[in-house]
Parts: C-alpha cells; sequence; structure tokens
C-alpha cells in the first residue's frame, strides 16, 4: 500500500485536505448556531399553527363538511389535529430547554423531526388534496419555504426530503388515474425538491461562510486587542467619527499620566499637537490612510515631553478609526538640541559661532533689502588681548573673552545678534539702530568692564574698540564688504583711542 502512495504525484495528494482540529471545532460551533436558528424558526411556526388552529377547525368541519369524499375530510381533520399537537409538544420541549439544560440535547433531535414531519405533512396533504381538488402546487410551495426557513446541510435535507418524496411519488401514483396528469405532476415536484435542495445547500453555505468570516474577524478583533495591549510602546485607539478613545493600552495610560482617568474621560485629541496639524493629519489619513514618524510636543498631564507618532487609518469592530504609536524621543530631542548648540554655539563665550553668525547676518541682510529697513553691523575687537596672553597666559586670556562678550551680551536689545567672528574680534548686528545707540551701549558696557577691572583686581585693562557702520537696503553690496567696512570704521577709532593715550 505504501508503495502505491509513493507512486502517486506529490500535487495530487496535495489536493487532499484533511481538516484541523481547529476547522472541526469551528464547523460545531456552527452547527450549534445552526440547530438554534431552527429551533427559533420552528417555535415560530409552531406558534403560528398553534394560533390558527381554530381556523383549521373551521374550515375543516364547517367549510368542507360536504366536500369532497369522507376520507378526504377526516384525513385532512387528522393532518390538522396532529400538527397541532406536535406543535404544542415541541413548544412545550423548547420553553422547558431553556430552563432545563438536559432537554436542550433533546430539542436538538426533535426539531429535526419536526420538520421532518412538516414535510411529511405537505406531502400527505397534497396526496389527500387528490381526492378533491388534484393540485400539488402547496406541496411545492411548502418545499421552497422549508428550503428558505430551515437551511442545513444537503445531507440532512436529503434525508428529510427524499423519504417524503418518495411517499408523495408513490401516493400520486395511487390516486392520480391519468397517466399524462400523474407524469407531469411527478416531474413538477421533483423538480421543485431539487430547487429546494439547491435553495437550502446555497443558504447553508452562505451561512457557513458568513459565520467563519465573523469568526475570523473576531479571531483578529482579540490577536489585535492582545497585541494591543502587550505592545512595549504607548498605543491608543479612536474613533475617526468623534475622536473618541476606545482602546489605550498601560504604557500610553503611564506616558500620559491617565492612570486617573475613566477611558470615556480621555481627550482623544491628545494625539494631536494643535487644531491646525489635526485638520492636517486627517486629510492626509483619508488619502494615504497613514501617516509616519509625525513629530510632535506632547498635550499631556504633566512635564512636556517630545514624541514622534506613526497614524493608520483602520476598520475596527465594523467602525473607521485611527490607531496612534507613539515613540517618545524627549531624550532624542535633547540630544539634538545640545548637538544643535555645539554646532551654532562658541564654546568659550556662549554666544553664536561665525557659521551661525555669518547666517543670520545674510538673513539680516536679505531681510533689509525685502523689508526696506537698515540695520547697523559693528566690528568689535578686544584691546590688548596678545599682550595678556603673552604676560598672563592664555587661561587669562580665555577670561578675558568670556568677560567682554558676556558685557556686550548683557546691554545688548533683545533684537539683537552678536557672534564671535575671530579670535578676538565680534560682530554686533542689530537692526533699525541708530549711532546713539552704539554710543550709549558702550557707555554702559566700559562702566561694566571697569567695575570688573576693580572687582577682580586685574593689573590690566578690561576694553574693546569697535567700529560700525550703517547699512541702507539700496546698498548694493555684500557681507565681505560690508563687514570690511565695519572693521575699518573700527580700525579708525582704535587708532583715534591710540593717539589720544599717547598725547
Amino acid at each position: 500500500m505504501s508503495f502505491l502512495l509513493s507512486l502517486l504525484p506529490f500535487s495530487f495528494l496535495k489536493k487532499f485536505r484533511f481538516p484541523s482540529g481547529r476547522e472541526v471545532n469551528e464547523d460545531k460551533m456552527f452547527d450549534k448556531t445552526n440547530v438554534e436558528m431552527l429551533q427559533q424558526r420552528v417555535k415560530l411556526v409552531s406558534l403560528a399553527l398553534v394560533v390558527s388552529y381554530p381556523i383549521y377547525i373551521y374550515i375543516g368541519f364547517s367549510l368542507l363538511q360536504h366536500a369532497g369524499t369522507s376520507q378526504f375530510r377526516h384525513t385532512l381533520i387528522g393532518i390538522h389535529f396532529t400538527s397541532f399537537a406536535l406543535s404544542s409538544l415541541y413548544l412545550f420541549f423548547y420553553y422547558v430547554s431553556k430552563r432545563k439544560e438536559r432537554f436542550a440535547n433533546c430539542l436538538s433531535t426533535i426539531v429535526y423531526g419536526y420538520i421532518f414531519y412538516y414535510v411529511f405533512a405537505a406531502a400527505l396533504s397534497t396526496i389527500n388534496s387528490q381526492l378533491f381538488t388534484g393540485r400539488v402546487d402547496v406541496y411545492m410551495m411548502l418545499l421552497i419555504s422549508t428550503a428558505v426557513l430551515c437551511p442545513m446541510k444537503l445531507k440532512q435535507l436529503c434525508i428529510i426530503f427524499i423519504p417524503n418524496h418518495l411517499f408523495l411519488l408513490y401516493g400520486l401514483s395511487r390516486y392520480v388515474p391519468d397517466s399524462f396528469s400523474l407524469i407531469s405532476k411527478q416531474i413538477n415536484t421533483t423538480a421543485a425538491v431539487a430547487i429546494a435542495l439547491l435553495i437550502s445547500y446555497i443558504l447553508y453555505t452562505y451561512r457557513h461562510k458568513e459565520y467563519m468570516s465573523h469568526l475570523q474577524l473576531k479571531k483578529s478583533e482579540r490577536n489585535f486587542f492582545t497585541l494591543f495591549k502587550i505592545n512595549p510602546y504607548p498605543l491608543l485607539l479612536t474613533r475617526l467619527s468623534d475622536h473618541k478613545v476606545l482602546l489605550i493600552n498601560n504604557k500610553a495610560i503611564h506616558f500620559y499620566n491617565l492612570a486617573s482617568q475613566d477611558l470615556d474621560q480621555i481627550d482623544g485629541f491628545i494625539i494631536y499637537p494643535t487644531d491646525e496639524d489635526r485638520e492636517e493629519i486627517l486629510k492626509r489619513l483619508q488619502q494615504e490612510k497613514y501617516v509616519k514618524n509625525y513629530i510632535l510636543e506632547a498635550r499631556e498631564y504633566g512635564d512636556s515631553k517630545w514624541v514622534m507618532i506613526n497614524y493608520e487609518l483602520l476598520e475596527y469592530q465594523s467602525e473607521s478609526c485611527i490607531l496612534a504609536g507613539i515613540t517618545d524621543i524627549t531624550d532624542l530631542k535633547a540630544v539634538e538640541h545640545e548637538l544643535s548648540l555645539h554646532a551654532s554655539t562658541d564654546m568659550l563665550t556662549g554666544i553664536l559661532n561665525r557659521r551661525s553668525g555669518m547666517e543670520k547676518l545674510q538673513l539680516e541682510l536679505l531681510r533689509a533689502k525685502t523689508n526696506d529697513t537698515p540695520f547697523l553691523l559693528c566690528f568689535i575687537d578686544i584691546n590688548s588681548l596678545k599682550l595678556v596672553n603673552d604676560q598672563y597666559g592664555h587661561r587669562e586670556g580665555d577670561w578675558l573673552i568670556k568677560t567682554i562678550a558676556e558685557s556686550i551680551s548683557g546691554y545688548i536689545s533683545k533684537g539683537d545678534t552678536l557672534f564671535r567672528y575671530g579670535g578676538d574680534e565680534f560682530l554686533l548686528i542689530a537692526p533699525e539702530q541708530t549711532e546713539e545707540y552704539v554710543q550709549e551701549l558702550w557707555q554702559n558696557i566700559n562702566e561694566q568692564l571697569e567695575g570688573k577691572k576693580k572687582e577682580f583686581n586685574k593689573p590690566y585693562a578690561l576694553s574693546a574698540s569697535y567700529g560700525f557702520i550703517i547699512c541702507a537696503p539700496s546698498d548694493d553690496t555684500n557681507l565681505d564688504t560690508l563687514i570690511q567696512k565695519a572693521d575699518a570704521a573700527m580700525y579708525k577709532q582704535k587708532h583715534t583711542r591710540v593717539s589720544s593715550a599717547f598725547k
């Protein structure tokens, strides 16, 4: 046997797939729900029969009292009485099974027996009607209604339909003398059985697929919920329509300090920086379904934090929702800020370095030409720095540079920019300032430097020379030319100061 199996192509063997234990369990669960649906529908049919029984009794004993043969009337009354009795018995078992679980299994068997009788009664009524009207359309209608109301496995339905239909065919052959009429009725009723089986198979298959899809959706939601809760990063799930928070994991609760709040109290807008950004994010989500690496300052109940959020638009419980995954980048932002300071700041003085200062000067020149506003450029040079370095050492020279930079920074206006241009040279950018501003500024700076000389008992002078120019918007010049002019003005002031010292 194993030798024969080894001769079969592997691709042929792959066509045969045995159901797994999980699939068997799911089929059993579906069968259980399908039986419960059958029980519910048969209950409704039984109620309808019990309620309408007086009408059938009236028809059987009054309206049809002289219609047809006595056999026809007695059989019809018997069918109605039996239907009433069995319907009442089924209702009894149905309601008892809801209170006593041991009757539930019995009801699952009873429901198939009742459906069998329902079809049998239709067949018997059709055979009986051959003694009066000779019609078979009621039987055909009842077959179709059974298939629609009670979809079940094809095997189960065949067990119900085929014996009853064979009984009908036999009965028709006994009570329909006309062979042409007999064949016509047998063909029509058999076609009705085939159609009913097809309808029931389609409905049952559709219900089975729908149930399995529903189970798969539930499993996906459970898996999503589990992964959501154990995710090491803060996660929030908000409803798109009203931004209500549907899910939030413990990491997000801790991150946003929300332990004291109920889920209904949490503001779903905490995942957006501003109203304007929210509109932009929602617009991009509608178009692209996701927004990646959106950096913002978190709105939280506590210290400010920088976060990077990934947004994704998805379906959860048949609703459009937004999943926000949050990464805390506060430390990274601090490092970035530190690196930015190192890149733009002079390490000795703490003011802007040459590269950043030249960028500011370029922007100020462009702003002046655009807005038709002048600015003042002041060139500053520390006096006697080389002498201090030679006589007292470079550490003392560094102290001198730092002290003068601090003194200047302490008196300039908020909109001014001071940066270190070279070793002992500085540039001051003062938008829309005048000559009087510079003179008053240096008067204050010189007074403070004189005070520091006395405070620290320095044997050398703390001073700097300066020169400035007013850069008009109409000047067609570049940065190098502006700096050269300010430098020339500084040397002129330095020369005047030195000359005055020797007089």
